[in-house]
């Protein structure tokens, strides 16, 4: 194309020639040049929207293919057989039930025992057992939780480190999976309540969400949570939390399950799926046709990390642009 136009330039000042055979040379090449980038402008409309439609059919396949993996786990058919038990409706007539609050934790004795235990601690509802589960801590986590000297309290710390994928969106979307796991196989409670290392409840969560279980019949109530940089003192004026439950709208942290319903489990194939674990576990459970309650109040502090930026810092020095993982879409 440049070459073209240089040739034109060139033309305008090729001797013997009178100007109004310039001219009109000039505009043949000019109408060519037009015809070019019109083609090249359709093809270009063409390819995108080809991407575009081959993008919509890997997802959709991506999704049918996580839809017929799931399956397998048969959770329609668990959900019925909870449903049919004998002290299924314990849950809802028992006035102070045990609610189990699985931790997972790794290396952040601080925020565990000064932030999240302390909210725990601080419960209206104070029937509850707390399972701090270890990633295979190595730093003073199990002498800090023992300090607190709480009975109600019991840490686990496994033997060996939840193994990280080497794509850092797969990290990312994976962490905690199997220290989850762990502390809702634990639970012993009538409903299951977790909790991050490094959020906090407010003093009324259960308490609230309990009554809304009851009154609603749900088998997960949620509430919304407010949102605050990790770090900072104060939250912010953002809050999450939506019903119908959707990805970036919903948290367990700020939910309590039905302890018959222990097979809502997180599952690591999730990054497989582009989904990170909290979500893809919300996802199945509705798709299940569990049933969901949203509390329209706030009643979690949730601390949030630029997880997408360090994702995104992490993709380039290996070389990558920041959109090489394939998360959600």
């Amino acid at each position: 194309m440049l070459d073209r136009l240089t040739g034109l330039g060139r033309g305008l000042r090729r001797p013997g020639q009178d100007v109004d055979e310039q001219l009109r040379s000039l505009r043949e090449e000019l109408g060519e040049l037009r015809a070019t980038l019109a083609r090249i402008e359709a093809a270009q409309s063409t390819l995108i929207e080809r991407q575009a439609e081959a993008g919509t059919r890997i997802r959709r396949a991506q999704a049918l293919t996580a839809r017929t993996y799931e399956a397998l786990a048969g959770w329609p058919e668990l959900l019925a057989r909870a449903r049919a038990a004998a002290d299924y409706e314990d849950a809802y007539t028992d006035p102070a039930p045990l609610v189990s609050v699985p931790i997972p934790t790794y290396h952040s004795p601080e925020t565990l025992c000064e932030r999240s235990l302390a909210s725990v601690k601080a419960q209206t509802h104070e029937r509850w057992e707390a399972i701090v589960v270890g990633d295979h801590c190595t730093d003073d986590t199990a002498e800090r939780v023992a300090a607190l000297g709480d009975e109600r309290i019991r840490f686990i710390n496994l033997p060996v480190r939840e193994h990280d994928p080497e794509d850092p969106w797969e990290s990312w979307a994976v962490r905690g999976s199997v220290p989850r796991a762990v502390g809702i196989a634990e639970a012993r409670g009538r409903w299951i309540a977790p909790l991050s290392h490094d959020d906090a409840w407010d003093p009324e969560h259960l308490a609230q969400l309990l009554a809304a279980a009851r009154e609603s019949r749900g088998e997960v109530v949620y509430s919304r949570m407010r949102v605050t940089p990790a770090g900072a003192g104060q939250p912010g004026a953002a809050t999450i939390g939506a019903f119908p439950p959707r990805l970036g709208q919903f948290g367990w942290q700020s939910a309590i399950f039905h302890g018959g319903l222990g097979f809502l489990r997180y599952d690591r194939n999730c990054a497989l799926a582009s989904e990170p674990n909290d979500w893809n576990l919300a996802r199945r459970a509705w798709e299940a046709g569990v049933r969901f309650h949203h509390l329209p109040v706030e009643t979690v502090t949730l601390f949030v990390h630029d997880r997408q930026g360090e994702i995104a810092d992490a993709q380039r020095e290996r070389g990558l642009p920041p959109g090489a993982s394939a998360g959600h879409p």
